[in-house]
């Protein structure tokens, strides 16, 4: 097994017990304490914004050293962690998507929390006065009886157009506001000789996101996009249908190598070449990749809500639990409460693109983007992401049948799998 291991100290694993072995709390000579998180940020503008949080834990805790045990994907992490779990091997805490992805371990029976493998994190929120300044929706998410098992460090909007500012400008185009402005504005350019659109479907998650995270509720609307990942609806109703149809109409206005490259390869073609890519489809994680490249959030690029969703906010938070068995528990509180704090959620999320969690941070410290962000939160619909709705596992055909669907022009095999893997949503 290897693992990639991200950040600013680099350890080598078996001293300092990545696996969960043979470690101490602290050094018996240096009284130092080695924490190992896990998690799937390895890109441009996530690590960065990693290691910005934890040089404010090393601030307050400077005899403690963290590694960033992370694998590229997050299909990958949830895969490995499940592994190490199982062989009792955690580490000393672990990223998840608030919902579903971070109950699983919360109802490790799926019916309570008495076979829990994570800890309650109560007595932090309580000290730390978390459930005043987390919204109630993060942290319902995150809590079963009323007891907190993780801690959210921001909220990510999924459902976002991001444009290329140089290339709007010098065409004399306007931000598409409309599904039907979209598609316009992407002939417009292509006609024009540029990639309308671009994304990196090469683990297929992407276009996943793009048809159901965007163009789902552009075209039926946040509750019914939200009801329908929640099981109550059928794939063969009419908003389904004209989803899948908008997906293919857009298609040909993407980069012919969309199915190749991964999603940051995806973000370079906007800023490469004589007729960069116009416009690209992401969650805001781009803004820090962006700005990692050298990018200048409103001089560069803008960031707008994908056409037609307007007034719907999808979003995620990643959260950090505290496994059973950490073998540094105390250490490893310590530091989810810098997680959680001022200083910690407002050096992180300048970096990776998003917003804090906590409500009493002030946006004017943040871009103008971000400060629309904000904004946006406090006023929009919110609905949790596909993963915060669906279990893990349950929708695993839907993605790959994406790309079919794309390669055949035909939806009916995708609406095949949305049909096998649909009675798992509501169970």
């Amino acid at each position: 097994m290897k693992l990639r291991l991200i950040g600013s100290v680099s350890l080598v694993a078996l001293s300092v017990g990545v696996f969960g072995c043979g470690s101490k709390e602290a050094s018996e000579d240096t009284g130092e304490v080695s924490l190992e998180i896990f998690s799937w940020w390895t890109s441009g503008g996530e690590v960065e914004a990693l290691n910005a949080m934890l040089d404010v834990h090393r601030e307050r805790y400077p005899n403690v050293k963290v590694t960033n045990a992370a694998e590229a994907l997050a299909a990958k992490a949830r895969d490995r962690l499940d592994e190490r779990m199982a062989d009792g091997l955690p580490p000393d805490t672990f990223q998840a998507n608030v919902g579903a992805d971070q109950q699983r371990w919360v109802l490790f029976n799926e019916i309570d929390d008495t076979e829990s493998k994570v800890e309650s994190v109560d007595s932090l929120a309580d000290a730390a006065g978390w459930r005043d300044v987390f919204p109630s929706q993060v942290t319902d998410a995150l809590s079963f009886d009323g007891k907190m098992y993780a801690v959210p460090v921001n909220i990510h909007r999924i459902n976002s157009l991001f444009l290329n500012k140089h290339v709007f400008e010098t065409e004399g185009l306007s931000a598409p506001t409309t599904l039907a402005e979209l598609e316009t504005t992407a002939q417009t350019l292509d006609e024009r000789g540029y990639v309308g659109l671009t994304i990196g479907n090469k683990n297929n998650w992407t276009m996943q996101l793009f048809t159901f995270e965007n163009m789902l509720p552009a075209v039926a609307g946040g509750d019914y996009y939200q009801s329908f990942w929640r099981g109550e609806k059928d794939p063969d109703d009419q908003q389904i249908t004209d989803t899948l149809a908008a997906v293919l109409r857009l298609w040909p206005y993407f980069n012919e190598d969309a199915n190749d490259v991964d999603w940051g390869e995806a973000l370079d073609k906007m800023m490469t070449g004589d007729k960069p890519a116009a416009m690209a489809v992401m969650g805001d994680w781009a803004k820090g990749y962006f700005v990692s490249k050298g990018w200048v959030p409103g001089v560069d690029f803008d960031q707008v809500p994908f056409p037609g969703s307007n007034g719907t906010f999808v979003f995620t938070a990643d959260t950090f639990a505290l496994p059973k068995g950490a073998p540094h528990e105390a250490a490893a509180r310590n530091l989810l409460d810098t997680f959680g704090s001022v200083e910690g959620q407002t050096a992180f999320n300048k970096i990776k693109g998003s917003i804090p969690v906590r409500g009493d941070i002030n946006p004017e410290d943040f871009d103008p983007l971000g400060q629309k962000t904000f904004a946006d939160f406090q006023s929009n619909e919110r609905v949790l992401a596909m993963s915060g709705l669906t279990p893990v596992g349950s929708i695993d055909d839907v993605a790959p049948a994406i790309k079919e669907m794309l390669n055949d022009s035909d939806p009916e095999v995708l609406l095949f799998a949305l049909r096998n893997s649909y009675p798992a949503l509501s169970r």
